[in-house]
Formats: structure tokens, C-alpha cells, sequence
């Protein structure tokens, strides 16, 4: 094995492309690239130039100041000679620089292929957008599809999904031909469903989807909560009638402490209310979950979104009022479920419990509507002395309301006093003491 040593070292690299299959006698091989290392010195990290490509910086702990490396190459491949005596591998594909691995000796026969090595590379990686960018470039659209299902089931930043929106008709074809089983088969492995349901039409096998769900909702906990209400949200449009019915059996399996901003439960609650005459007192538990939920209250415009800045005094939900939102939830694409899992889980579940809302919700919500009596100045929140009766937020003093059985209560900055008789809060105090909501 060739090994250089030069202050600035220059090698020789194989073009990462395959070669076009020609019979032709006179076909020439492959054209080589050039790759250089310019050692690190005080100012500046070492640099990996391959080629035409962009300048990739090292490591700084792998090469001493001013040590120029030994480096071997092999194809797409680099290996060169770190300060500790280990040899570190880089991958030249398409038109990025990817860091490899250490080892001990450079056998080309050992060391893993770019192909082998790429769920481990894009798991580790911090540019795993041009990772894919370069696949695509070296190994085509298909490809590039076959890799993103391979790693289907690794968590990232989004950027798989980067990579799904850079395939052309052929790559997303084939994407959802390797992961159409992850959501249709039974006994499948489910670490790729969150992945799949975002690319497989939901629509095209009823029956199987169906089944996938029924088989995952007898599971304990349930794999992929809200990947599964992605599939069970599908069904409502398919079967509006099995769905609800379904949707009913996920909630029987959930209680307080599990259907707290489950997107599974808001999904159920979905197909319950959408379902139609489905009688599913079990949905219930989403509002004993959160008898003050922020989605319990709304305005003409549906529920009240977290992100909604709100003086707390909106009434309880209609059904009127939610069935906007319940279509407008049911129209969310996959990946934005998926994005932002919220849903007004509450309101939906008080649409279908129409007169039987629990009493305790209506109670705890009355509390944000009490008569609130209070001194103009100074804020609680000033420096004054714990007792000093004080203004505090109304929203503030609204919302832990809802949140308190009284009749004394201390939030943030502030104790009051909340009268269930006379309907008020008043003897608004400055407190420094624990929350006691």
C-alpha cells in the first residue's frame, strides 16, 4: 500500500461515479481526482480538498499543529494518519466530504464501503442534508429512495423529509413500495411508521390499514401514538363508522396520566365525533385528563388555540362551534400531524359528550368567568412586601382559578382569595410563597 508523505500532501482519488458499461475495447478508466490535506497550523484547521470540491475541514484533535499526514486512498475513499496513531476514514461522493471512522489499520477490505456505511454516517452526521444531496448525485433517484428507506426509522432534524421532497416520480415510487408493508402488514416492525405514513397513500388499502390499526391499538403501550392516529384519522374519511369505532377502543386503554396531549387520544376523540352515532363515554378521560385545557373554550372561531392571547373569559365549547375545526383537523396533512402534533383534543371530546360534559369541567371552567376585585397599583410583581394587596394579571388570576379548588390560592407573585358562593376573587395579595395551584 502506497503511503506519501509531503508538508502539503497530494493524492490521487478515484471518481466516486460508476463508470458507463461500454464493450468497446478502447474504453478508458475513470478519471482520478486530486486530494490534498493542507496541515492545521495556529490560525486554521486542516483542510481536505478532493477534486472540485468545497474545502472540508478536520477534526482538530486528529492532526498535531504543522504535522503534514500520511494518506492512502482507495476509490471514493480516504484514510489518513491522526496525532494518536489511528487512521480516520473520509467518503468523497457526489459532491460532498463525509467524515468516517477510526481504525487501527487501513485494509480496504475491512473498512466499510460508503454503501455500508451510510446509516451509521447519516445517524452521526451534522450535514445529514448534503449526505442525501450526494447520494442522490452519485447513486441516482432510486437510490437515494432505497437509502432513505433504510434509515427510515432513525430520528433526525427533519432532514429525511428534506430528502423525500428531493425525489423525482421514479424515487417516490419506489419509497413507498418499501415502506407500503411498515403500514400495511401485520407483525411488521414499527420503528419506520412515523416515516412511512407520510408517504404511503392511507387511501389505497382500507381493509389493510384497518386491520394495522385494530392489531397496534391492542398493543401496550401503543407503538408510535401518533402515527397511529394518522392512519385511524385516514380511516375516518374511508369508514367513518369503523373508525369511531375503533377510535372508541383506543380511549378505553387510556386514562388521566397517558391521555394528557396524546395526539392518539385527539385522533380518537376525531373518529368518535366524525364517526357519527357512536355512543363512546370513554372519551371522557381526555377531559378529566385536562379539565382546564385551553381547547375547552371557544370563541366563534372554534376552539382557543394555545397560542392565543385570550382575557380566559370564553365560554365552554359547542358542538356547533367544533365542528369547523373537527373538518379543518381532518383536512391536516400527515407530516404536519407529525410537525406539530396539537390538536383540540378537548374540544372534540366535549362535542361528543354534548350534555354529559363531566360537572367537575364545567365548574373548574366557570371559575375563569368569577367577579375579580382588586387594587389598580402596584403590580404583585413589583418589589414590594409579601401580604401587600396588589393588581395581578386577570388572565393570570382566570386561569388558576380553573386550575384550583380554593379557597385560598397562591400563583406566580400572587395569593388571592376565590369565593365558589359568591362567584369572586378578591384579596389580591403579593406572594413569593409556593404555587399552590
Amino acid at each position: 500500500m502506497k503511503k506519501v508523505l509531503l508538508a502539503a500532501l497530494v493524492v490521487s482519488l478515484g471518481c466516486d461515479k460508476p463508470k458507463p458499461e461500454s464493450t468497446a475495447p478502447t474504453a478508458t478508466a475513470a478519471p482520478m481526482e486530486v486530494a490534498s490535506i493542507t496541515p492545521r497550523t495556529a490560525e486554521k484547521t486542516e483542510t481536505l480538498v478532493i477534486g472540485t470540491r468545497a474545502p472540508f475541514a478536520l477534526p482538530n484533535e486528529d492532526l498535531p499543529l504543522g504535522v503534514p499526514p500520511e494518506m492512502t486512498r482507495d476509490a471514493n475513499r480516504i484514510a489518513y494518519k491522526t496525532a494518536k496513531g489511528k487512521n480516520r476514514v473520509v467518503y468523497a461522493v457526489g459532491s460532498g466530504v463525509f467524515l468516517g471512522g477510526l481504525y487501527d489499520n487501513v485494509d480496504w477490505n475491512k473498512i466499510p464501503t460508503f454503501d455500508a456505511a451510510f446509516r451509521d454516517l447519516y445517524a452521526k452526521s451534522g450535514s445529514r442534508e448534503a449526505l442525501l444531496k450526494a447520494l442522490k448525485e452519485s447513486k441516482g433517484d432510486v437510490g437515494l429512495a432505497g437509502a432513505l428507506a433504510d434509515i427510515a426509522d432513525l430520528p433526525d432534524e427533519g432532514e429525511w423529509w428534506k430528502g423525500a421532497d428531493m425525489l423525482e416520480a421514479a424515487g417516490k415510487a419506489e419509497l413507498t413500495k418499501r415502506l407500503a408493508p411498515v403500514v400495511t402488514a401485520p407483525g411488521k416492525d414499527t420503528a419506520a411508521l412515523r416515516r412511512a405514513v407520510t408517504v404511503v397513500d392511507l387511501h389505497a388499502q382500507t381493509g389493510a390499514i384497518h386491520a394495522r390499526v385494530e392489531e397496534l391499538l391492542q398493543k401496550s403501550p401503543v407503538p408510535e401514538p401518533a402515527a397511529v392516529g394518522i392512519m385511524l384519522r385516514a380511516l375516518v374519511k374511508d369508514q367513518p363508522k369503523e373508525a369511531a369505532a375503533l377510535g372508541c377502543t383506543a380511549l378505553k386503554a387510556l386514562n388521566k396520566e397517558t391521555a394528557a396531549g396524546s395526539p392518539l387520544a385527539a385522533a380518537a376523540a376525531l373518529a368518535v365525533l366524525k364517526g357519527g352515532g357512536t355512543t363512546c363515554p370513554e372519551v371522557k378521560v381526555i377531559l378529566d385528563a385536562e379539565p382546564c385545557a385551553t381547547a375547552a373554550r371557544c370563541t366563534d372561531k372554534g376552539p382557543v388555540s394555545p397560542l392565543d392571547t385570550t382575557t380566559q373569559e370564553e365560554p365552554v365549547c359547542t358542538k356547533a362551534q367544533v365542528e369547523k375545526a373537527a373538518d379543518a383537523d381532518l383536512a391536516r396533512t400527515p407530516r404536519d400531524l407529525l410537525h406539530d402534533e396539537y390538536s383540540p383534543a378537548a374540544a372534540f371530546a366535549i362535542a361528543v359528550l354534548g350534555d354529559g360534559v363531566p360537572p367537575e369541567l364545567l365548574k373548574a371552567q366557570a371559575r375563569r368567568l368569577y367577579k375579580i376585585t382588586q387594587p389598580k397599583t402596584p403590580e404583585c410583581d413589583g418589589e414590594i412586601k409579601d401580604g401587600t394587596a396588589c393588581h395581578c394579571s386577570e388572565p393570570v388570576l382566570r386561569s388558576t382559578a380553573c386550575r384550583s379548588a380554593g379557597p385560598k390560592v397562591v400563583t406566580s407573585g400572587c395569593a388571592f382569595v376565590m369565593d365558589d358562593a359568591k362567584k369572586t376573587i378578591d384579596k389580591v395579595t403579593a406572594s413569593k410563597a409556593p404555587v399552590t395551584q
